[in-house]
């Protein structure tokens, strides 16, 4: 990707360029070839898929133990650390009732 100094006459793609916009500096790239129905569908990113699942679960427990949590444990890091700690256990095979289980105790 390259900074572009001047601004440009528009954004988007055309011709297999891309021109975006990122805070208040334009930048120019090459145009992907990764399509959001490749990454659904092709066997190559099957990994991301099992990854994305995990942690849209460890998302959905840690959201339920941080809402238990009082108004003094609620720290910025404190939803981020609890779902890391749930995904981590969600891919060594822990059950999810035992995980908020053991989380619970800790609070």
């Amino acid at each position: 990707m390259a900074r572009l100094l001047t601004p440009p006459s528009f954004t988007g793609t055309i011709d297999g360029i891309t021109v975006y916009k990122v805070w208040d500096q334009f930048y120019i790239r090459k145009k992907s070839s990764l399509s959001a129905e490749r990454v659904k569908n092709a066997p190559e990113f099957e990994q991301t898929r099992v990854n994305a699942t995990l942690f849209g679960r460890a998302s959905q427990i840690g959201a339920a133990l941080y809402g238990k949590l009082s108004s003094k444990q609620k720290k910025k890091y404190s939803y981020r650390l609890i779902t890391g700690q749930v995904m981590k256990m969600l891919k060594n095979g822990i059950a999810e009732a035992e995980i908020t289980s053991m989380l619970e105790k800790g609070f």
